[in-house]
């Protein structure tokens, strides 16, 4: 006798959408450290306000 075993398939659109919501979070948070830094790298860098602004 065979027994036959299906392999079942954990992909949920659950998990789908929280991976992708994970993402787009993750895609962000550079920007969101970008602007806590700016100021502290314009200063090291001695860059001015316009040159600060093109980053």
């Amino acid at each position: 006798m065979s027994v036959i075993t299906e392999k079942k398939n954990h992909a949920t659109p659950g998990k789908a959408m929280l991976a992708s919501v994970t993402g787009y979070a993750m895609d962000g948070f550079d920007l969101l450290i970008l602007g806590f830094m700016l100021p502290a790298i314009s200063i090291e860098l001695g860059l001015t306000s316009s040159a600060a602004g093109s980053l």
